[in-house]
């Protein structure tokens, strides 16, 4: 019996946890959103990995990247295919008044000689040395040195994803009170409410198995109502003694 009693106190530990973490998941996801964190990751990157100044205007100034971005707002899109990096960068290099015309590699190079000196300019070099000739091989590899660069920003932003997540996390254990030692004790004290929150992490695990998707928020406050968090106000030991300790 006392076998059980601990599995139900840690069933009901893991879903008491895994609940807060819901919640700031959606938290971090919804900071994520409204201070259009992706987009100014993409535009921050694009500065980063595009040096020279004039050449970063004339590629956010292109038509073709104002007509892919249209729809993301004034902040800009929070992602960029790498066809469209490719299409918009050598506009940018070498443009041309008749857009449909496809650019020759000999004309790629002419306008990379012309770039001052640079970071950038001395990846394009570069990669021009390895295609020679071939402006599809160009392109192709262009696209990739774009793909490794937006992998390294993918890793910058996932970092302070994590910082900011561990940062809403603390705020909101401290905020809900969500101390595990009573958790636990109360669990233990308690058959019936450690018998009802073990049966809904069975269903909410159950559900989550089902669905593969998260839960809405409203669901999980209502998931976590039966567990002995919160700070009580009310207490004469608060309202009198708080300040002793």
């Amino acid at each position: 019996m006392a076998s059980g009693a601990i599995i139900d106190v840690v069933l009901g530990l893991i879903l008491m946890y895994l609940l807060l973490a819901l919640i700031c998941t959606f938290a971090a996801e919804m900071i994520a959103s409204v201070g259009k964190l992706r987009a100014r990751n993409l535009r921050s990157g694009l500065a980063a990995i595009i040096d020279d100044h004039d050449l970063l205007d004339l590629f956010a100034n292109s038509k073709l990247l104002k007509a892919a971005s249209s729809a993301s707002g004034r902040v800009g899109p929070s992602y960029l295919p790498t066809r469209t990096f490719v299409a918009v960068f050598l506009e940018a290099i070498s443009p041309k008044k008749d857009s449909h015309i496809s650019l020759t590699m000999a004309e790629v190079s002419t306008a990379i000689d012309a770039l001052p000196e640079s970071n950038i300019k001395a990846v394009l070099v570069a990669i021009g040395r390895d295609a020679e000739d071939d402006i599809a091989k160009y392109r192709h590899e262009l696209g990739l040195w774009f793909d490794d660069m937006m992998e390294r920003g993918a890793g910058v932003y996932k970092r302070w994803t994590q910082a900011l997540s561990f940062a809403i996390a603390l705020t909101l254990v401290a905020a809900v009170n969500a101390d595990t030692i009573q958790v636990a004790k109360a669990l233990w004290a308690d058959e019936s409410l450690r018998t009802s929150i073990a049966e809904s992490a069975s269903e909410f695990a159950t559900e989550y198995d089902e669905t593969g998707d998260l839960t809405e928020l409203a669901d999980i406050r209502a998931e976590l109502n039966p567990f002995p968090i919160g700070w009580d106000f009310t207490s004469a030991e608060w309202s009198e003694d708080w300040y002793r300790s």
